[in-house]
């Protein structure tokens, strides 16, 4: 069933894992075809048992083959990752390319099982995505990219200092249509001054000198042969990147709704990877874990074993460059979606319906602050004084504006496997160990709002970002989990935008929820203020013995990064832990908060 543990190519002798075929010697997309061979029925049953019965996973993906930065294979290791995962044979995919015009139409289609294919994570999409008409379930972010100008070095000085006169007259700016981008250029530049359109119009219309600058975000430019056009360091080239970035776009895999064991399976093969770089795990670790054992065990030790940890493939997909602010720096971790559009004409009032309509009936919101003895939590404690918070923020965004509606209980003891169904919402507990995660939990997480100091892992602690805290919902209460993530970006939207309590008018209505909630996020701003307000709140509560260490908002406009770089301080990977890759450019920078 497997190949030899030892594959001679060129020469070279490469060791692989017995639990793993080698994968990546050359790109699976030698035999990628439109359309799977083994197109997957309506079949009733969850993902994970098709999956499995079928013996391939079905990954729909971009064709992003354009230039020397492999964002196209980068890609296709995700798929690698899930297919180790669940086979122990990373090999096991079906690559099928898809487009912006037809992923979700085979998503839905259940021609494809997953998609790695440059999807932005927004709430929108994650509520009620606008061609479909669906939810999606979008998993935490893999790669994150900078939306950038792009083109004649005249005219990128030109949108930087947003001047339009002169030397800048002619200024013609490309855009690619996307709502946070609509939304930043009009404010920026009148329209006579920009067109919209899809990127790959955008990039012609770049080249053969329609416009003069393009706006879009860096995975685009990486994964196009304008790559190969523009000049890093006064090199030669056609086009030079603005030195700033002026909005984020973070990149998810995308499954189909409601199919959380397969949701989990993805996602924690994500999270192995991830957490292999924190602990030491690389791809030579051949006999740290035992293989799969059974046609069906489900193992997230092989994703890191099989394909390598999150560093391991960055460096060899994407760039060597690795960026330290030094050990003792804490860099801004809180991170949160775009909104995407917000409004809808025929979405049903959330409140009438579920779990929701349950807790508005009955006048209280259930929720549960979990303190964790394995952090030694107690209720003094800083991360306890956020989890309440957040309690008192979800009570608020359903009660509008009540904080009193919130009945609190501390626990101290969670079942991963079962929801306390006693509970509407748990704040306050993590994922764990990504090694841990149950693929029968009916559990859902939201986004992190909290990162504990160190990351523990079989009883040992690690530097770098620690476990997340997350509100928890039952896995049928999909309504309820959408409000815990809008709260999230509430707080993280308004602390980038410099929103008060005092200012809290100038959050957006949303409509996505129907007509009773439209003043969410207005709601939860005028209560609780931006992220900063709350920690620094909770921490003039606390005890006095944690400080905020990574719960710093990232910020949505900074210095941009010319080629991909990996942050290495936050998994504290940074060499020579993994100094062993000679190519690697390592960099020290001082931190300026």
């Amino acid at each position: 069933m497997y190949l030899s543990r030892y594959l001679q190519v060129g020469g070279n002798f490469f060791f692989f894992p017995s639990a793993c075929v080698a994968a990546g010697l050359q790109s699976v997309l030698d035999d990628v075809s439109e359309v799977p061979s083994m197109a997957p029925t309506f079949d009733p049953r969850n993902t994970l048992a098709i999956v499995q019965d079928r013996g391939v996973l079905n990954c729909g993906i971009e064709d992003l083959r354009e230039g020397d930065i492999n964002l196209n294979e980068f890609n296709i290791d995700q798929c690698r990752a899930v297919a180790a995962t669940i086979f122990g044979d990373p090999t096991k995919i079906h690559l099928v390319i898809v487009d912006a015009n037809n992923k979700y139409e085979k998503l839905f289609g259940r021609k494809v099982d997953v998609l790695f294919a440059g999807d932005t994570f927004t709430l929108e999409k994650l509520i009620r995505e606008p061609t479909t008409g669906e939810p999606l379930s979008l998993g935490f972010p893999y790669y994150g990219a900078q939306v950038v100008y792009l083109g004649l070095e005249e005219y990128v000085k030109c949108v930087n200092e947003q001047k339009r006169y002169d030397e800048c007259e002619d200024l013609s700016i490309c855009a690619v249509d996307t709502p946070e981008i609509q939304t930043l250029i009009k404010s920026f530049f009148p329209p006579s001054f920009i067109r919209f359109g899809p990127f790959p119009e955008m990039e012609g219309a770049l080249k053969n000198g329609t416009c003069n600058v393009i706006v879009t975000d860096t995975y685009r430019i990486f994964g196009s042969s304008l790559q190969d056009d523009y000049k890093i360091d006064n090199l030669n080239g056609t086009y030079v990147m603005s030195d700033k970035y002026i909005s984020r776009n973070l990149l998810s895999s995308v499954v189909r709704n409601d199919d959380w064991e397969w949701f989990n399976v993805v996602e924690g093969s994500r999270a192995a990877a991830a957490r292999a770089s924190q602990v030491g795990i690389s791809k030579s670790d051949s006999e740290l874990y035992p293989t799969n054992s059974t046609d069906n065990e489900i193992s997230f030790d092989n994703a890191p074993r099989c394909v390598g940890n999150t560093l391991e493939i960055f460096s060899e997909r994407l760039s060597y460059v690795v960026i330290s602010f030094g050990q003792d720096v804490k860099l801004p971790s809180i991170d949160a979606p775009n909104f995407g559009l917000l409004e809808c004409d025929d979405c049903e009032d959330v409140l009438k319906y579920g779990r929701l309509k349950q807790i508005r009936e009955r006048g209280v919101l259930n929720c549960a602050v979990y303190v964790n003895p394995q952090y030694n939590l107690t209720m003094t404690r800083l991360p306890t004084h956020v989890n309440v918070k957040f309690c008192e923020m979800m009570s608020v965004a359903i009660f509008q504006g009540d904080p009193n509606a919130a009945n609190i209980t501390y626990i101290d003891n969670m079942d991963k496997s079962v929801f306390p169904r006693e509970f509407d919402v748990v704040a306050g507990d993590s994922a764990g160990e990504a090694w841990d995660l149950r693929l029968d939990s009916n559990l859902i997480p939201s986004l992190p709002y909290y990162f504990h100091d160190q990351y523990r892992y079989n009883g040992i602690s690690y530097e770098g970002v620690g476990s997340s805290l997350q509100y928890y919902v039952d896995n049928a209460d999909t309504a309820l989990n959408h409000i815990a993530n809008v709260i999230i970006t509430a707080a993280v939207y308004a602390q980038r935008q410099g929103i008060t309590r005092s200012t809290q008018f100038e959050m957006p209505l949303i409509h996505l929820f129907g007509d009773s909630l439209t003043f969410i996020l207005r709601d939860v701003v005028s209560y609780s203020g931006n992220y900063d307000d709350i920690i620094n709140e909770a921490l003039a509560l606390s005890d006095g013995t944690t400080d905020r260490g990574w719960n710093m908002v990232v910020p949505s406009s900074s210095v941009s990064n010319k080629v991909p770089v990996f942050f290495c301080d936050y998994t504290n990977s940074c060499p020579p832990v993994f100094g062993s890759q000679k190519d690697i450019v390592f960099l020290i920078f001082d931190y300026v908060p």
